[in-house]
């Protein structure tokens, strides 16, 4: 199941930010930092009207996943996240982000940025229809693999200029 963020997922959320699982996002982060980047999550709906969903199984928080639109000059960046290591494996990240990718209406293009050593995730964007792409990654994340998905035809987007 997928649902906006909510104050209680920051528990399970501030326990993965602190942990070794954060670990091709940056981290490891304080409990502080993690409240501030939770913080930022639940905004991003405000200010973009788009953001990331948290992912629940048996109504217990388990990971994130949807778009991140830092600048609105460029696509907005596809991401996921499975908070613990136990959910890994299970198809629960490719089937999270196919779904949000699905029912976003007007977002034809994603970015997705991978650290190479980042198996999981790299199998992940190939799984949803990502495409390597030779661009310079972005500045927050330098050694980053970029992918492109469309998520619709160029004959889509043609007829809607």
């Amino acid at each position: 199941m997928l649902r906006r963020p909510a104050a209680t997922d920051l528990p399970a959320y501030t326990a993965y930010c602190t942990g070794p699982r954060a670990q091709f996002v940056g981290s490891p982060y304080s409990a502080v930092q993690a409240v501030d980047k939770f913080a930022a999550m639940i905004g991003h709906w405000t200010l973009r009207g788009i953001g990331r969903y948290i992912i629940t199984k048996d109504d217990i928080p388990i990971g994130h996943v949807g778009p991140l639109l830092l600048d609105e000059t460029t696509a907005p960046e596809m991401t996921w996240t499975l908070w613990d290591s136990a959910y890994e494996g299970q198809g629960i990240a490719s089937e999270a982000a196919r779904a949000v990718v699905d029912g976003i209406i007007g977002v034809p293009i994603y970015h997705i940025h991978v650290l190479p050593e980042n198996l999981a995730s790299i199998r992940v964007a190939e799984k949803i229809g990502a495409q390597r792409e030779d661009t310079t990654p972005p500045a927050w994340m330098p050694k980053a693999l970029n992918f492109k998905l469309i998520t619709r035809s160029p004959a889509e987007l043609a007829n809607e200029c």
